[in-house]
């Protein structure tokens, strides 16, 4: 059951393309912030999912977690490897300038 007047503001739904912890865990500030309720992150986390999101989250067998902490890690390891992950210095070596290449497609 969600508060009275219960609103997250601001908060973009997750689709991908942000960094998935660091957006996790604004969703958890702005939850607590807002209700300060475990029960209120797993019931609300449905509002702030895009549709692969939610056809993951309605995939999943009823009674799936004891809590928002495994639904939080399950939902991590599901999408961590859709997420842009940082290049190691392996893929630096790779990169060469090419002639005539501007520099912002060179940075790119």
């Amino acid at each position: 059951m969600l508060p009275r007047n219960f609103k997250l503001e601001k908060l973009k739904k997750y689709d991908g393309t942000e960094n998935l912890e660091n957006w996790i865990t604004l969703y958890e500030i702005a939850v607590r912030s807002a209700a300060r309720d475990e029960h209120v992150k797993a019931n609300y986390f449905p509002v702030v999912l895009d549709q692969a999101g939610n056809q993951w989250l309605l995939g999943l067998p009823e009674d799936s977690f004891d809590s928002w902490e495994e639904l939080r890690q399950a939902f991590i390891d599901n999408f961590i490897a859709t997420c842009e992950q940082p290049r190691d210095k392996y893929d630096l070596e790779r990169i060469r300038d090419r002639k005539n290449e501007p520099l912002r497609d060179y940075i790119r």
